[in-house]
């Protein structure tokens, strides 16, 4: 029997810092197993421990999630009778750093600061929902 997902991950939204999981319980005969994908690309469990997956491949782990993590993770179930996908979204909110040259964002006859040449400027950047 090909692979049938039966609880597909769920789209996710979570804080910097946070730990998320994502769930695909998987059913098919015989057994099929699981992977992870991130944007077509297999998940890279690390030794830093950023990610983990059960024995069964069932639950993926994200630790300490930041911007990066964000995007869309796919669980594929396999088998000799076939195939299934399932695709949830990760989006991970809370603070970010960014690094622009002043000189790319205004000219230097708008930029009012006491910020010299080739000093480090910091500008207070809010995200829009």
């Amino acid at each position: 029997m090909s692979p049938a997902v039966y609880r597909p991950p769920r789209d996710t939204e979570a804080p910097s810092g946070s730990t998320v999981s994502f769930d695909c319980f998987v059913s098919g005969e015989p057994r099929p197993t699981v992977r992870w994908q991130r944007v077509g690309e297999p998940v890279v469990l690390t030794t830093s421990e950023k990610h983990d997956v059960t024995h069964d491949g069932s639950v993926l782990v994200i630790r300490d999630v930041n911007f990066r993590d964000s995007g869309d993770y796919e669980c594929v179930a396999e088998n000799m009778a076939g195939s299934t996908r399932a695709i949830a979204r990760l989006t991970v909110w809370g603070q970010s750093h960014v690094s622009v040259l002043i000189s790319d964002v205004v000219s230097s006859t708008d930029w009012h600061s006491s910020a010299q040449t080739q000093q480090d400027a910091f500008l207070l950047c809010q995200q829009l929902q």
